[in-house]
């Protein structure tokens, strides 16, 4: 997979996260992930419906926001994705990271969601 195939995968499962409908994101995710996807974020954990219960729990908390892509870096079936949250003003509050591993086929085998990086701790 070329890193613009790479790049317009994770867009399209950004865009995703758009969509108001869940009959709308089931169907569009199915689109870019592998059927074994195995998710894993701090609060959501499992496949498939693990992402449906993520998105449907985002557009609550952040009506109207979205996930803009920031940047990549990938070799062989792995990448590493910054995203922002871009709230409806605009504005960005927070940005972390998305690492995928990519099946043969071109689809999402795993996510593994890192929330916005935080200082070293005191002590």
């Amino acid at each position: 997979m070329t890193k613009q195939q790479l790049w317009n995968l994770y867009e399209t499962y950004a865009e995703v996260w758009k969509l108001t409908s869940g009959e709308e994101r089931e169907n569009a995710l199915a689109q870019v992930i592998d059927d074994s996807i195995q998710y894993l974020t701090q609060e959501f954990v499992g496949g498939r419906e693990a992402i449906l219960k993520d998105m449907e729990s985002f557009r609550q908390k952040f009506p109207g926001s979205y996930f803009a892509v920031d940047d990549m870096a990938s070799h062989h079936d792995v990448a590493l994705f910054t995203w922002a949250l871009v709230l409806p003003d605009g504005t960005i509050p927070a940005k972390g990271h998305d690492h995928l591993r990519i099946s043969p086929e071109g689809k999402i085998l795993s996510i593994t969601t890192f929330p916005p990086s935080s200082p070293k701790p005191l002590s």
